[in-house]
């Protein structure tokens, strides 16, 4: 199943950095900094050697277990990160929320 959940941070002049981005299965994938292939799910990460050196800021890329469909990405990629909100009661986690 092809699918991404992606990551952006814009700075002050627009520009954007995908920080992280988690892909379906589309096929294998050709992992630049390394010169090998991956098939199925995988997660890209930013790196500073891909910033330097590649068109992509984002061209690391690790296979994984975690998740197949995109309903499983969205909350892995919110626990993965982080990602949370404050109430009255304390901090929630987002991903409990998918």
């Amino acid at each position: 199943m092809d699918f991404s959940v992606i990551f952006i941070y814009i700075d002050a002049n627009g520009r954007e950095y995908i920080l992280r981005r988690f892909n379906g299965d589309h096929g294998r994938h050709y992992h630049k900094s390394t010169g090998t292939y991956i098939s199925g799910p995988h997660i890209h990460r930013i790196t500073e050697t891909a910033q330097k050196e590649f068109h992509k800021d984002e061209t690391a890329a690790s296979e994984t277990d975690k998740y197949k469909t995109l309903e499983q990405a969205i909350p892995f990629a919110m626990m993965e990160l982080n990602i949370n909100y404050e109430t009255s009661k304390g901090t929630v986690s987002l991903s409990k929320w998918c």
